[in-house]
């Protein structure tokens, strides 16, 4: 966790989250996922006649659609929990984000292979399953995107300590301003050396100091 002490690197800030615009965005996310997986299910069981290597039926529902939408929600919802606790933990959380994807990506696209022999099966069910972890990886990176900001610059004194004599407004304690001057006068021997509000003698408001006063 970051210090009102500790120095951070101007290219790297200390992210911070809009949490209720956040968990919203990553709702919505899950609910695009579970809708492509269903569309996908309805497309090419229903009207092609191709059934798809369907993930696990997790809650047991005996449905490929339910099953299908179910199983990418819950793949949005995970990719979203782990892109916060990148963002909150990790210097450029974006790039191990993206890393991480690419990774899922390849793994959903080339698990149905495993379970069958049929080559029309397994390359529309791992291009289902691509098109929806890109369109979780896209979304929710358009949500990182306006949801995530830098943190503002910190207060309080520097590492170390202020410079022996100075304090938090620069000036030698006594509050005193450099070149013997006081806060509000003018600097000893200028032009305007006399403090505002007072003649000097000789003169008269509004005229140049040193001038004759006139009758």
């Amino acid at each position: 966790m970051t210090t009102p002490r500790e120095r951070r690197n101007p290219r790297d800030p200390q992210l911070v989250v809009s949490g209720e615009r956040y968990w919203a965005g990553a709702g919505a996310t899950a609910l695009v996922a579970a809708l492509i997986g269903l569309l996908a299910v309805l497309v090419f069981e229903r009207v092609f006649d191709i059934p798809l290597v369907v993930p696990p039926d997790i809650f047991g529902t005996d449905s490929d659609q339910a099953a299908y939408a179910i199983d990418a929600a819950i793949l949005a919802v995970i990719c979203a929990v782990i892109l916060y606790l990148l963002i909150i933990s990790t210097p450029r959380p974006r790039t191990f984000f993206g890393w991480i994807m690419a990774l899922v990506m390849v793994a959903v696209g080339v698990a149905p292979f495993a379970r069958t022999d049929e080559l029309d099966r397994g390359l529309l069910s791992g291009l289902t399953n691509v098109v929806i972890v890109a369109s979780i990886w896209s979304l929710l990176a358009a949500v990182a995107g306006r949801t995530v900001s830098a943190a503002p610059p910190p207060t309080g004194p520097p590492p170390g300590g202020y410079p022996p004599g100075a304090s938090a407004g620069g000036y030698p304690p006594g509050g005193a301003v450099p070149g013997g001057a006081t806060p509000g006068a003018y600097p000893p021997g200028g032009s305007g050396s006399t403090p505002p509000g007072i003649v000097p003698p000789g003169t008269r408001p509004g005229s140049p100091p040193g001038g004759p006063v006139g009758p």
